[in-house]
């Protein structure tokens, strides 16, 4: 069902984003401090990194959930009650929020759908299967008086499943107008969690930070499903995925979602499609810096018949694992970077005439063998994690436009600003050195290189031979690339921009108006979201790549406005709750960020789960009694506007400010509003008294009425 938006919302969200956007860029130079110590303060937790090296190449299922009630006389089955009233099945069924879970927690799980009728649920009952095809369930539970629709769990489930498996569901409803209905089946996989194979990391035995890894595996006829389980170390070196993924030489996702502190997270594929009825070949293109990298790879084939088998296992199968380095092949020599203070990206100075433009075929696995890849034990701080959201993928796009300059360079123009790479396709009789700069803005006619964020794109590819074509691996932010010494005539057939995501149904929702700049505004903020749909929602890809508390309540409520993702705003939360900004006001943000996940999943565990950090964040200030108001506990008070257009506050010295004492409000509320749904009436009514009490004694204390207005501190 489209969501159809109301101008309300569009304008909250627009002054959301522009209020926020505005302060930062008036308030680049007088803020740039604060910035750079919260650099510093992330610094601290970067692993140490590594230049490029050139080659060198010699339970009981029948139970019911604790807060639900049975319902008599219904049969266990819609099959077995045949005299029951049909009507349209229910849809859009999800498994811990997404349509086909591969990584979901078998104990963690939660069941979601929609039901297709006007009729109001009145109950309903899930059946998990071991595969599509049985006829017997592994778990069925009761009928379950509820109207509950969104993050269902039930709690004896887990006890019937087991790890690293696949499973099919479907959900029985009955309606208050007597009418049932059942819906389709649909699978999903649990996560690997104890069922590795192996452990131990593969890369290359001599220095590198960039190689190629494959494998050779064979798929029979009756593999019902193919999903292959991949993490890596180390995505903090760089702030971005190690891997990009291939089957036969189709790329099918990057990886793995960024590790959160200890939880280093593997994301799962499913490659069925993608492997033939023969020999396939497997592969990752890897780059990290970080001294102690490398990947794990797993692949598990699913059969009709219920049974499983782990066909590869890059640490046990260490001998048929074949890795190449690829530094002075990507990267060249300079150590140029395209990051900034926050953070190194090596610049792709690539020789492309040294490609292995083979090397995801079979006979080029058979024929030119690479190196053995070297194992190394995970650091034992580490812990495998299913990572909770979707998987990130790259896609191309076309340019809008490529104009010839008058020094014989060319200029390629997007229709809109681009988060990844440049694939291009270039003819040359000799080596060629074809030079590359990437933008947000033209200068001159050019992409403006020299970007105002501190980031340098300017790469140069070596090409020769016929139609060559390479795809950078980067990420990087831009909408002009200019082409110098390009041989022959560069047309937008070979060149493309290569967008990097989480893809979304961007059907779910649309908005129209008489109003001109309203329907800009939607049209920005829908591709806005789509750029940085990413798995760990940061301040951009271009200078710090950090996550903010702030910067994710503004793309939490674009994400439920456009889109039915909740996860990449919930797992930001996570990272943010285990790594908080120096910010008073953005450690407080955290709660309303949780509390606002509960109203839009009512996911009752993860609430569970956040409650007692959450209130750990809440020390971010202190509660004077004889004012009733809060002020910061040693935190840093950001009041995010630009410190030019408040010349008459004291932001340093002033203790009570009410930018910190309306967010505290806002914060105390939401902690009330979870202590609640977790059952805990003490906490509930300690945090609901302080937040009136807040409230009120900010209308008394710091309103100005004459103005009408707060004062700004």
């Amino acid at each position: 069902m489209k969501k159809r938006l109301q101008k309300i919302s569009i304008l909250w969200v627009v002054l959301l984003v522009c209020g926020m956007s505005q302060a930062s860029f008036a308030a680049e130079d007088d803020t740039l401090h604060l910035e750079e110590k919260q650099g510093q303060l992330d610094k601290e937790k970067t692993p140490e990194i590594k230049d490029a090296t050139p080659n060198n190449e010699t339970s009981d299922s029948s139970s019911v959930p604790n807060d639900e009630k049975a319902i008599d006389g219904l049969s266990d089955s819609l099959e077995e009650n045949g005299t029951e009233k049909q009507t349209e099945k229910p849809n859009n069924l999800k498994v811990n929020l997404l349509p086909f879970a591969k990584n979901a927690s078998k104990d963690k799980l939660t069941f979601s759908w929609q039901n297709a009728t006007t009729a109001l649920q009145s109950a309903f009952m899930i059946t998990v299967y071991l595969r599509n095809n049985a006829t017997e369930a592994i778990y069925q539970s009761n009928w379950v008086a509820s109207s509950d629709q969104t993050s269902v769990h039930l709690p004896d489930l887990g006890n019937s499943l087991l790890a690293n498996e696949l499973y099919y569901w479907s959900v029985s409803v009955q309606y208050n107008d007597g009418t049932q209905a059942i819906s389709d089946r649909v699978p999903f996989v649990t996560a690997v969690d104890t069922q590795w194979e192996g452990t131990d990391f593969s890369w290359t035995s001599e220095s590198s930070v960039a190689n190629l890894m494959r494998t050779k595996v064979s798929r029979e006829e009756n593999v019902e499903k193919a999903m292959l389980t991949i993490t890596a170390l180390d995505t903090e070196a760089a702030k971005r995925n190690v891997f990009n993924v291939y089957v036969n030489g189709v790329e099918v996702g990057v990886g793995p979602t960024r590790r959160n502190g200890q939880s280093l997270f593997y994301n799962t594929y499913d490659i069925t499609d993608e492997l033939t009825l023969s020999e396939n070949i497997i592969g990752l293109y890897n780059y990290s810096q970080a001294v102690n990298s490398g990947d794990l790879m797993q692949l598990t084939y699913y059969y009709p018949d219920g049974t499983k088998k782990v066909v590869y296992n890059s640490a046990r199968d260490v001998n048929q694992t074949q890795i190449k380095k690829m530094d002075e092949i990507i990267y060249g020599s300079s150590n140029q970077s395209i990051g900034t203070a926050y953070y190194t990206e090596l610049a792709q100075n690539a020789d492309t005439t040294k490609y292995p433009y083979q090397w995801s075929e079979v006979t080029d696995y058979d024929n030119n063998p690479w190196s053995k890849a070297s194992l190394s034990a995970i650091n034992a701080h580490y812990r495998l994690t299913p990572s909770i959201t979707d998987n990130t993928l790259r896609r191309f796009v076309t340019p809008a436009s490529v104009i010839k300059n008058g020094d014989g360079s060319y200029t390629v123009a997007f229709a809109k600003e681009i988060v990844g790479d440049l694939q291009l396709t270039a003819s040359a009789p000799t080596k060629t050195a074809i030079r590359i700069t990437l933008g947000e803005q033209l200068q001159n006619g050019v992409a403006k290189y020299r970007m105002n964020t501190g980031n340098v794109y300017d790469e140069t590819w070596l090409f020769q031979g016929t139609n060559v074509t390479f795809a950078g691996y980067s990420q990087k932010a831009f909408r002009y690339a200019t082409i110098y010494n390009y041989p022959g005539e560069l047309t937008t057939d070979k060149v493309q921009g290569i967008e990097m995501s989480i893809p979304y149904d961007e059907t779910k929702s649309s908005f129209s108006s008489d109003d001109d700049l309203l329907n800009s505004i939607y049209a920005m903020s829908k591709y806005s979201y789509r750029e940085v749909h990413d798995g760990l929602v940061a301040d951009s890809v271009t200078r710090e790549r950090r996550a903010y508390e702030g910067d994710n309540l503004v793309y939490q409520a674009l994400s439920y406005t456009l889109s039915d993702d909740y996860l990449s705003a919930r797992n930001t939360w996570d990272y943010l709750i285990e790594n908080p900004t120096q910010y008073t006001e953005y450690r407080l943000m955290s709660a309303v960020g949780v509390y606002e996940d509960y109203l839009h999943t009512k996911d009752t565990i993860y609430v569970q789960e956040k409650y007692d950090k959450l209130k750990n964040l809440m020390n971010a200030v202190i509660y004077d009694p004889n004012q009733n108001l809060m002020y910061s506990n040693g935190t840093i008070d950001l009041v995010d506007w630009p410190r030019t257009e408040l010349p008459n506050y004291d932001i340093a010295n002033t203790k009570y400010k009410s930018e910190v004492n309306a967010v505290s409000y806002k914060a105390y509320f939401a902690m009330s509003q979870l202590a609640a749904i977790i059952g805990n009436s003490t906490d509930a009514q300690n945090y609901l008294n302080q937040a009136n009490a807040i409230k009120e004694s900010m209308i008394e204390k710091l309103y100005n009425s004459a103005k009408n207005h707060f004062l700004m501190v």
